[in-house]
């Protein structure tokens, strides 16, 4: 949940603040009403999303301007998020994953419309039908998403990309390539194997190397 200093943003907060009687009440020559109107949508995505808590910052010309943080990091001792609470990206990544594939792209290493497996030396596909790397990152793969035996995965910490891949390596495909979309975090697992094969080196040192390091990020 962001807020900017724009007609449109600050627009759709007062809607948003206005369905609230309590927010719609604050006189509009308040100058924190925006921020608790945003402190108060952050808190609550915390019931709508049904997670333990949440944190959001915006930036303005590189200028911190607004942080909020509600809800718990540990239910158990009811420690709150506090701004340096750290979270896992989880499906923030695919965007790296496809910028990762994209880059490689551009430096001639991985095509997109080759078939996958030509990238993967150590993984043996079982489907009949050839996968592309445009057709992962578009999840249009027909790689199904988690399924109920995945349950327990997230709790899992694989050795390799290779070892994730072989978790769904012999699934059937939902449909034929390209022929439908279907969201798929499987298919960006296997994205990321064909992106080790293709710069010839694990994945996450890949993209340390040529996304993150010159990144201000800590």
């Amino acid at each position: 949940m962001t807020r900017h200093h724009t007609p449109l943003i600050l627009i759709a907060l007062a809607a948003i603040g206005c369905n609230n009687p309590a927010l719609a009440k604050t006189p509009q020559t308040d100058a924190d009403a925006p921020r608790r109107i945003a402190d108060a949508i952050l808190a609550a995505q915390i019931e709508a999303n049904g997670v333990p808590g949440m944190a959001a910052a915006v930036t303005r010309d590189g200028t911190l301007i607004w942080v909020g943080t509600a809800g718990y990091r540990d239910l158990e001792r009811k420690l709150p998020v506090d701004p340096d609470t750290s979270f896992r990206l989880a499906s923030v990544s695919k965007l790296l994953t496809a910028t990762a594939a994209i880059m490689l792209h551009d430096r001639k290493q991985l095509d997109l419309d080759a078939p996958v497996q030509r990238y993967l030396p150590g993984v043996r596909l079982s489907w009949p039908a050839e996968i592309t790397p445009r057709q992962l990152a578009a999840h249009m793969s027909g790689i199904p998403h988690y399924q109920d035996v995945d349950a327990a995965r997230g709790k899992v910490r694989f050795g390799s990309v290779n070892e994730a891949v072989a978790i769904f390596a012999n699934r059937p495909l939902l449909f034929a390539p390209g022929t439908r979309y279907q969201y798929s975090s499987y298919g960006y697992t296997l994205l990321s194997a064909a992106i080790e094969g293709a710069a010839d080196m694990p994945f996450l040192s890949f993209v340390s190397r040529a996304m993150i390091q010159d990144l201000p990020l800590r």
